[in-house]
């Protein structure tokens, strides 16, 4: 798993674009894009690459 950690009051696709990397420069399949900055309360994504289902990874 790789876990990308940020302060911004929104994500936007160039954070999940800098997981996505991270997530094929690794050879992880899945990645949790966590935001500690949204307001109010906490903001994450799951992004998942490869052949492994959806249904096989729980958050």
């Amino acid at each position: 798993i790789v876990l990308e950690i940020k302060a911004v009051s929104t994500l936007i696709d160039e954070h999940r674009a800098q997981l996505l990397n991270y997530l094929n420069a690794t050879g992880c399949e899945l990645g949790l894009l966590v935001n500690f900055g949204h307001d109010p309360g906490l903001e994450y994504e799951r992004l998942v690459t490869g052949e492994q289902e959806v249904d096989d990874v729980y958050l």
